[in-house]
């Protein structure tokens, strides 16, 4: 699928202002360069094949291609209840949450 049958898509499915921000969303520039493609390698979960096929996407995107490394850490504390404030936002009844936009917070609860 090229890029503009993929934004015609997005556009048919979500409308004109929706596709837009979707596909800016899917597709990055920084002062008009995309950026790369990443995959994301958890030793955990060792999906050889999504890399290869993030590798050829990237490829027919005439994109960088990245491999960062990664780990189970946030998941394995969400489920285990392990929630320090400094890396988990708890929210609790009758709290609301609001954005803050700066580096170290992107929201916040109030």
């Amino acid at each position: 699928m090229t890029s503009g049958e993929e934004y015609q898509a997005l556009v048919e499915e979500y409308g004109e202002d929706n596709a837009r921000y979707i596909y800016d969303a899917m597709h990055p520039t920084l002062d008009g360069t995309p950026q790369p493609i990443c995959h994301i390698e958890t030793p955990e979960l060792p999906f050889d094949h999504l890399r290869e096929q993030c590798h050829r996407h990237a490829e027919s995107e005439e994109r960088d291609f990245k491999v960062l490394e990664g780990n189970l850490r946030l998941i394995s504390m969400l489920i285990n209840g392990k929630w320090p404030d400094e890396e988990f936002l708890t929210v609790k009844p009758g709290q609301q949450i609001t954005m803050t936009a700066d580096w170290d917070r992107i929201i916040t609860c109030c």
